[in-house]
């Protein structure tokens, strides 16, 4: 779930904060190799984070974008 959202963030997600919260964040993701989304997970579940992400995300209007070197 998203945690968190800046205005940016809900501005361009078209969400309100409420939406923003409750919204999954796998649904703002595009499909990943099964094998890669373990390791993500893996390591979310030891650090609490994910450092150095990069990949494509959805807004809730369907339009793709960018991210890269982030930490979720």
């Amino acid at each position: 779930m998203f945690n968190y959202g800046n205005r940016k963030a809900l501005k361009l997600w078209e969400l309100s904060w409420e939406e923003f919260t409750k919204m999954p964040s796998r649904k703002s993701a595009q499909e990943v190799v099964p094998e890669e989304r373990d390791r993500l997970l893996a390591e979310a579940a030891t650090k609490g984070f994910i450092t150095n992400y990069s990949g494509i995300r959805t807004f809730s209007n369907g339009k793709r974008f960018y991210i890269g070197d982030t930490i979720l």
